[in-house]
């Protein structure tokens, strides 16, 4: 993405030196001609390598889409889902007593699993809603360790093994 910004500026200061100080640097006409071709195509490699970036997703962010479980938790709904456009959903359950989720958009930054959740999107799947409780707007988990079938994050200093399905 660095590449990228470094482009746009270049293209846009060849802009300016050609256009915007006319008066102070006499330009002919075929220099300006000249000028303006090579912005341009700085301009439009600079939107090629933004558009083949993939939404600005990293490799790491891209092997870790998919769905995390808990078995001993459960074995029917995932606890975590992670999508390939960055939506998100985490589903917080309680066996027998609680279940709901909360949709949010997700990235990795530094090591750590961040989702910015959407406190307006709780759907309750089984139990009483007053059980809920707060939801945090953001929750950032280190990741402790990513293989392709487990996610090992950190939880108020506890570790939790999350098991990955492709379904």
């Amino acid at each position: 993405m660095l590449f990228c910004s470094e482009i746009w500026k270049i293209a846009i200061a060849v802009r300016i030196f050609v256009y915007a100080l006319p008066g102070k640097f006499p330009i002919d006409t075929s220099m300006k001609s000249l000028a303006f071709t090579f912005s341009t195509s700085l301009s439009a490699l600079a939107l090629l390598a933004l558009s083949a970036s993939c939404s600005g997703m990293s490799e790491r962010e891209k092997i870790m889409v998919g769905k995390y479980y808990i078995p001993a938790i459960s074995d029917t709904h995932p606890l975590i889902e992670l999508d390939a456009d960055r939506n998100a959903v985490l589903r917080a359950i309680r066996p027998g007593e609680l279940s709901f989720y909360v949709a949010g958009q997700w990235r990795v930054e530094n090591d750590s699993l961040i989702i910015d959740n959407d406190a307006s999107s709780i759907t309750i799947e089984e139990g009483d809603p007053s059980l809920v409780g707060t939801v945090a707007p953001r929750v950032a988990y280190p990741i402790v360790n990513f293989d392709e079938t487990t996610l090992r994050i950190e939880k108020q200093g506890i570790i939790y093994d999350y098991h990955r399905r492709m379904n």
